[in-house]
């Protein structure tokens, strides 16, 4: 390194007094690193005294103060570690290991360089190891010689205490020590140990025996877990008792309980370079709890299973037997037995038998599955090539099989009906499979969860060839309609390419929460090009007429939206009505393309209102005069909207403006007589609670207003389901075309505020609506009825009558 020496020397010849002020930079001393050293000596015969000699290395800044005897080598130092940061022992440390915080030494230097004597107080306030919070650390070191202790050592990690007593000889490497732990957190413990915390959870009790040598440890550890979950399922006190002595794990015992019939049981020794020989015993387990462990995420997998498993052999070459038997539910679809035997020899595994089955009406459906799994063809890359005794063998046989069985495959089935047939062998390796076989189903029926309408004389040929899959039929019937997807893919080395599918659908009757009536379309799936890159594509169009179409849910998946090319045209025809009872109540009429990507979408085209929708807005229903959907936003598949609607409370008239994409829209409200717009929200939040600019919100006003949003809006969607009808709104007010009530002031009815009214509407023919309005809760009981003929979208007349009075309406609509 580089040193830079001041020196001044004093005294006499025989008795020289010598002080000086040494700098060190950037260097080694004895083969540690330093970064730098500087402070002042002084030599006053056998004496060397340092002052204030700080040491900053790249693990440690210390301060040393004391003498050394150059005659007897003594030394007699104190040392002060003011910061001790964990970050500098980074490069020890794991690359994905992260230690942070600071600590600080403080002690005693004594004895010789040959046998040195140190001892003192390590301290830390807070330090974090992985994220891990460990506070009020305190240890107590002493070196003497050869011998390291670590004394009356402990520290806080959130409720838990840990004590550590340890000594070692750095010479002989024998060790000795305990670790008492109390209420540790386990997730907190196997992430300071470097090792995933996601699957269990608790509080453990424990003390650890240390012995052995520092490269051939030695131990036993007692503890137990009183409660906890793991893979979220509950466990409860779990006893642990195991042993490390020559290199052998002795799991003495490991047991405890899940849930309230469960019960687990393990045992065995492992050789950690030899031998293993463990057994495991799980009886009315929860089911869901071994396949969160496997990585299934949902809460989907109902009932219990019982385990018996035998692992021996060695680590090069295990042998190895497990039976399972369990009962349950997968997506909310029962099955009465699943059954598997599982025997590993000669590094694969035979699969003896994996056996789904199903009771219903007396009959057993089942699924088989047999063969062998080698572990060479788990790992094996796509190209390479095996032997056939090291390839996969599997086959997988569906006679006997039943659509029945189809629920526990898919989330959206709630039942099927129909005999399976085919057979399906699976050889080469996981990267590179060879798939031969095929499967048929004859006339069978399934029901989609949600969906009244059956999908019958279902029809299904699949064939496997090697690296070839096609679907030569996928046909069926819901209602009077019918739909075909014919087509196919390769996958060599699971790679999809070659795919090719068309969908047509004609007439397909659905009725769903969601979607109401007749679904045409046509669709293809294949290979485009979009500039430079290969992406998937669809081409096609849907054509929706005399339907009713509500809002979909919006997914919770979070998964990235893959990239695919987009050449779709949706078409409206005169009847395709979209109705939310809490939102609008419309019929649109036009269509709109879709190009471009789904990352990056171009559409064009525009979609219109009918004349006589509504939108609900604030309680109150207006009627749109004016309803547009321009798709000419960039990059994105909202149109851009704009609307013009009104509505009539008492003798004041509301106007409502809405401009802008769906997730951007722009609300503005108008009124004749004009009213600013804070009291247009007023009156319509209070609507007869407001009195001339003024008004509270009472408890009955916030009922009914909660009412009319969820409750009767729920209502009015049963009931115009229900009772087949076009038109069925629930609101407050006597529905009265004469009311005189003003929001200035001048009063009606004294019992107004509890009066609603009910409008029933029903189309006899493309043409003619009849309609009937009653009024219930006041005095005054409304009663009117009448017809609306529509010469067309843009002209329309009402002809009503109410008590001895009739009303005659003409509504035209033109824009310029």
């Amino acid at each position: 390194g580089n040193v830079t020496n001041t020196v001044k020397v004093t005294g006499t010849l025989d008795k020289p007094q010598v002080s000086g002020q040494l700098k060190f930079n950037r260097g080694s001393y004895h083969g540690v690193l330093l970064s730098g050293m500087e402070g002042e000596y002084f030599l006053d015969g056998d004496i060397l005294r340092l002052q204030n000699f700080e040491i900053t290395s790249p693990m440690v800044d210390a301060v040393i103060n004391g003498t050394f005897n150059t005659a007897t080598q003594q030394m007699d130092f104190v040392v002060q570690g003011n910061d001790i940061n964990l970050r500098r022992f980074q490069a020890k440390l794991p690359d994905t290991y992260v230690a942070t915080g600071h600590a600080k030494f403080e002690g005693l230097i004594k004895g010789t360089p040959a046998v040195p004597i140190c001892e003192g107080e390590l301290k830390s306030d807070e330090i974090f190891l992985n994220g891990v919070s460990i506070t009020d650390l305190y240890g107590h070191v002493l070196l003497n010689g050869q011998n390291l202790f670590l004394e009356e050592f402990y520290f806080t990690e959130g409720d838990g205490h840990y004590k550590v007593q340890w000594n070692a000889n750095l010479d002989t490497q024998d060790m000795s020590g305990e670790v008492v732990v109390a209420s540790g957190d386990i997730p907190n413990l196997l992430k300071i140990a470097d090792q995933k915390a996601d699957l269990i959870k608790g509080k453990l009790n424990s003390t650890i025996l240390i012995g052995g040598t520092l490269s051939k440890p030695s131990g036993s550890m007692i503890g137990e877990i009183v409660s906890g979950t793991f893979a979220d399922y509950e466990i409860s006190n779990i006893n642990i008792d195991v042993s490390l002595a020559n290199n052998v794990v002795r799991l003495n015992k490991l047991e405890g309980y899940q849930g309230e019939k469960g019960k687990i049981s393990m045992s065995g020794t492992a050789d950690l370079g030899g031998v293993i020989n463990v057994k495991l015993i799980a009886k009315d387990i929860a089911l869901g709890m071994i396949a969160k462990a496997a990585g299934n995420k949902n809460d989907d997998v109902t009932g219990t299973t019982n385990i018996v498993a035998q692992l021996s052999g060695t680590a090069d070459d295990p042998f190895g037997e497990v039976l399972i038997t369990s009962s349950g539910s997968i997506k909310g679809s029962t099955f009465d037995l699943l059954h598997g035997h599982f025997l590993m020899k000669d590094r694969r595994v035979n699969v003896e038998e994996l056996r789904i089955e199903r009771t219903l009406g007396g009959k057993v459906v089942s699924a088989n599955a047999e063969g062998f799994i080698p572990i060479k063809a788990l790992t094996a890359d796509t190209k390479e090539n095996l032997p056939d005794d090291e390839q996969l063998d599997l086959k997988l046989s569906l006679d006997g099989a039943d659509l029945s069985l189809l629920p526990v495959l898919s989330n959206y089935v709630a039942w099927g009906v129909g005999n399976l047939e085919g057979a399906i062998k699976i050889t080469g390796t996981a990267a590179h499979p060879q798939v031969n076989g095929q499967v048929s189903l004859i006339d069978g029926s399934v029901k989609i969860k949600g969906m009244k309408t059956l999908i019958e004389h279902f029809n299904v040929a699949a064939v496997f060839k090697g690296e070839r899959f096609d679907l030569e039929k996928f046909s069926g019937n819901m209602g009077g309609g019918e739909f075909n997807l014919t087509g196919g893919f390769s996958f060599p080395g699971l790679e999809f390419t070659d795919y090719n599918f068309d969908l047509a659908a004609k007439d397909l009757d659905i009725d769903s929460g969601m979607y109401e009536g007749k679904f045409n379309a046509n669709f293809n799936f294949s290979e485009g090009k979009w500039f430079n890159w290969t992406l998937p594509k669809i081409t096609g169009h849907i054509d929706l007429d005399k339907c009713r179409v509500g809002i979909p849910t919006i997914p919770d998946d979070d998964s990235p939206t893959p990239n695919i090319i987009l050449d779709v045209t949706l078409n409206l025809g005169e009847k395709a009505h979209f109705y939310s009872s809490r939102l609008f109540d419309m019929y649109l009429v036009g269509s709109a393309r879709f190009e471009g990507t789904t990352l990056h979408p171009k559409s064009s085209g525009s979609i219109s209102v009918k004349r006589g929708g509504t939108l609900t807005y604030l309680e109150s229903v207006f009627n749109i005069r004016e309803g547009e959907a321009h798709f000419n936003q960039i990059d994105t598949f909202f149109p851009s909207l704009h609307f013009y609607a009104d509505t009539k409370i008492g003798t004041t008239k509301v106007f409502l403006y809405i401009d802008g994409s769906p997730d951007n829209m722009k609300f503005k409200l108008g009124s004749s007589p004009e009213m600013t717009e804070s009291e247009i929200l007023r009156l319509l939040t209070l609507r007869e609670a407001y009195r001339d600019g003024g008004g509270s919100l009472t408890a009955a006003d916030a009922l009914a207003i909660g009412l009319q949003m969820t409750v009767l809006a729920d209502l009015e969607d049963a009931l115009k389901k229900t009772l087949g009808i076009d038109q069925f709104r629930v609101s407050r007010g006597t529905g009265s075309m004469f009311e005189k009530y003003s929001t200035h002031g001048e009063k009606g009815n004294s019992d107004r505020e509890k009066t609603y009214n009910i409008t029933i509407g029903k189309y006899i023919n493309d043409k003619v609506m009849v309609r009937y309005t009653h009024g219930f809760g006041g005095n005054n009981k409304v009663h009117r009825f009448g017809i609306q003929y529509d010469f067309n979208d843009n002209l329309g007349l009402t002809i009503e009558r109410e008590g001895s009075h009739y009303i005659f309406g003409i509504e035209a609509r033109y824009k310029f």
